[in-house]
Order: structure tokens, then C-alpha cells, then sequence
């Protein structure tokens, strides 16, 4: 790039790489495909399975204070 006074203009020996730019994603052509079978951890069954553990975590957490505070 060369500057002439406060503007900036392109070299004129250099290519411009503006279409090939790495976030422009390309779109397959065709139709789309059919839906997929979820991964295990997007099902019900999953979300069951991890809410049950959180919420365990989360009173097993909440216990241990108080029942540290019995013992003083």
C-alpha cells in the first residue's frame, strides 16, 4: 500500500484478497440432507441423567457446611 497524504490506496502490483477470505463458509450444493439421529448426550434420556447428578452434586454441597457447623 502506498499513502498519499492521509489516505491510503491500494499498490497497484498487489492482488486483492478480499474473496478469499477464511470466514466465509461455503454452502454445499444440492438438496438437504435427511435429520440425523441425535447424539446420545442431546436426547431426554441424557438431560435426565445429568440433572439428576447435578442436583445431587448440588445438595451433597450444600450439606456438608451444616453439617460441619453440627460438629463444632
Amino acid at each position: 500500500m502506498t499513502v498519499r497524504g492521509d489516505v491510503l490506496a491500494p499498490d497497484p502490483a498487489s492482488p486483492t484478497t478480499a474473496a478469499a477470505s477464511p470466514s466465509v463458509s461455503v454452502i454445499p450444493e444440492g438438496s438437504p440432507t435427511a435429520m440425523e439421529q441425535p447424539v446420545f448426550l442431546m436426547t431426554t434420556a441424557a438431560q435426565a441423567i445429568s440433572g439428576f447428578f447435578v442436583w445431587t452434586a448440588l445438595l451433597i454441597t450444600c450439606h456438608q457446611p451444616r453439617a460441619r457447623l453440627g460438629q463444632v
